[in-house]
């Protein structure tokens, strides 16, 4: 039946079947117009009152018998007629179809052929299959008496149950699909700019897409004036690939948003993937600008996250954090952590990128490598603090030179790390070097440390040590060559006044170059029996002799090197010395002057094991 044929019989018509449950709505609903139907609940039946229409014709009939005797004046194409019984005992409601049944013998209740026709006449009475009785009815199709049109089931509880269906038995071929009827909805909107009416319509329908398993489809469709359907939205559902909402190609623009509030704060919405499985991993949201016709070529489309206006100077915020954190806010007024966790972050800009906070900690940090680049050929990066105070580096992509520059206004620059504060974890090491090469026959980068130039005196350059703490020795401060890889050589030590070098220092030979070399002195100590040279403080020693020495001693000497070993005799004079077995002596002895007052100076070279003599200056007056 027709969705046409099946509102003609809604319209002033009142539909019961057979099941447990009281009838209602008795008395309140037409069969066709001015017919009544009564439940009788001392015989289970439906009684159906009938009146006469239209010009006297009788819209009821008492059976199928009365109903096959009307006459082709009475029985108009799609022209309702009630039967109160079809042949079961049960009350019918059947129109007339001049398309359809010719060829076709009567069934005995759902097709009647008129007694005046053909077996192969078309023209046949048909039933609505949609009246029985026997038992309390449970569903009821129709108007109420207000003129709107129910369908009514009871007991449906939990299940499905199909209420209506609009349905095409066709089955589908490859490139043919079969979609079902649509059902339609149409109105009337005014035109302010034409200042006329506009058809408004709105159909729905089932689609489907073939495939491996083919895609179900609901499709809403719009039309307005009669232009053409335009494919709306639509939702997709596929056993071989879930679901979807989607909108057709003709669309346009496509927005999902809400009516603002007539009063109060606007309604919250959320949009989220799917909850997993107890230990099984979240689903995924995913928001994307759409991607380039062709890759390669054309660019994607832009994703665009947009924060709400607002009335006041401080803007909305949005905030990109795991469940529970409050980490991870964007806002113009608060902190901001854009943050990944295992793989690549990157933030990128056509133009310039700025990354600030208007107070506290501006914090970029990778437990990896972190990248500042830009696609611009010769970039700079500006670091920048309160006062216009920066740091600003100056690069070129993969070649060329690199440089860190401070502004003016910036009066010292420190590259430190924050102390520790508790426990005995030694402190953390800095590298600063220049790069490495590697190919067969090239050198290394050169790296320099150099103080600032100035009108009146350039500024020092220094490499300290740390300082101790408490208790602590200060840290050494070391300057070295490279070290050697394979057959090649270790790296020399070269110390510069300007550009001229002063002291080389290589592997096999340590060379004063252009000034004079000035030893270190330690000294005078006093005396005392048993004496030792700390041969660590310097090169040139002085003891002042308050008594006699027999005991001489020298302390960790270096082998190769040359000392200056002076005795001076103290106001008393006549002090001597008893010469150790590992001092070796010109002659064997070693004689002090004992007047007082005097110097004795003994230069020597150390072996390795012993002290040997080049040279002695005795009597030496003060």
């Amino acid at each position: 039946m027709s969705l046409v044929h099946y509102l003609d019989v809604l319209f002033g018509a009142g539909i019961w079947q057979n099941a447990t449950v009281d009838v209602t709505q008795a008395g309140k609903y037409n069969i066709v117009a001015g017919a009544t139907a009564t439940y009788n609940s001392a015989t289970g039946a439906v009684d159906l009152t009938f009146t006469a229409a239209d010009g006297g014709a009788s819209l009821g009939v008492a059976d199928l018998a009365a109903l096959r005797a009307i006459g082709p004046s009475s029985r108009a194409d799609k022209q309702s007629r009630n039967v109160k019984s079809d042949g079961n005992g049960n009350p019918a409601a059947y129109f007339f179809d001049t398309g359809f049944g010719a060829g076709v013998a009567d069934d005995g209740v759902n097709l009647i052929k008129p007694t005046d026709l053909s077996v192969g006449s078309a023209g046949r009475w048909r039933r609505n299959p949609q009246i029985t009785t026997g038992a309390t009815p449970d569903t009821y199709v129709g108007r109420d008496a207000n003129g709107i049109i129910q369908s009514i089931k009871s007991a449906i509880g939990a299940a499905l149950i199909v209420g209506e269906q609009l349905r095409n038995s066709s089955a589908a071929g490859a490139g043919a699909q079969q979609y079902s009827p649509a059902f339609e909805f149409s109105g009337s909107g005014w035109s302010t700019g034409a200042s006329a009416a506009r058809a408004l319509d709105w159909s729905v329908q089932q689609r489907a897409t073939q495939g491996a398993e083919p895609t179900n489809e609901l499709h809403f469709l719009a039309q307005a004036a009669g232009g053409g359907w335009v494919d709306g939205p639509r939702y997709e559902y596929s056993v071989a690939g879930g679901s979807g909402l989607k909108w057709g190609a003709a669309a346009g623009a496509v927005a999902i948003g809400q009516d603002p509030a007539t009063s109060g704060a606007g309604a919250a919405w959320s949009l989220r993937g799917q909850k997993g499985f107890t230990g099984s991993v979240g689903g995924a949201l995913t928001i994307g600008g759409g991607d380039g016709g062709t890759p390669g070529t054309n660019l994607a489309g832009d994703t665009n996250v947009e924060l709400g206006q607002t009335v006041t100077s401080n803007s909305a915020a949005f905030n990109l954090k795991a469940a529970g954190s409050t980490f991870g806010r964007l806002s113009s007024n608060g902190s901001l952590l854009i943050e990944s966790v295992a793989q690549a972050l990157t933030l990128s800009s056509a133009g310039q990128l700025t990354i600030q906070s208007p107070a506290g900690l501006t914090q970029i940090e990778a437990t990896g490598d972190l990248y500042l680049s830009s696609l611009q050929a010769s970039p700079k990066f500006h670091f920048r603090g309160s006062g216009d105070n920066e740091v600003r580096t100056e690069t070129l992509p993969h070649t060329g030179a690199c440089t860190v520059t401070y502004a003016i206004g910036v009066t010292s620059v420190t590259c430190s790390q924050a102390d520790q504060t508790a426990g005995s974890t030694n402190g953390a090491q800095h590298t600063y070097r220049a790069q490495n090469a590697t190919g067969a026959t090239s050198t290394g980068g050169k790296a320099t440390l150099q103080g600032g130039g100035g009108t009146t005196a350039g500024g020092a350059a220094e490499l300290t040590g740390g300082s101790g703490i408490t208790n602590g020795n200060g840290g050494n401060a070391t300057i070295s060559g490279g070290v050697k890889a394979g057959s090649g050589v270790d790296g020399n030590v070269d110390l510069k006044t300007g550009s001229t070098s002063r002291l080389l220092v290589q592997p096999t030979l340590v060379q004063v170059l252009a000034s004079q070399f000035q030893q270190v002195k330690a000294g005078p100590t006093n005396s005392t029996s048993n004496y030792t040279f700390d041969c660590t403080l310097g090169n040139i020693h002085e003891v002042t002799m308050v008594g006699n020495i027999t005991a001489l001693n020298f302390g960790t000497p270096k082998t190769g090197a040359v000392y200056v070993f002076v005795f001076i005799q103290d106001g008393t004079g006549s002090r001597t010395l008893s010469v150790p077995t590992n001092l070796k002596v010109a002659g064997g002895a070693f004689t002090l002057t004992t007047t007082a007052g005097k110097y004795d100076m003994l230069t020597c070279y150390y072996d390795g094991t012993n002290m040997r003599e080049t040279c002695r200056a005795m009597n030496v007056s003060a």
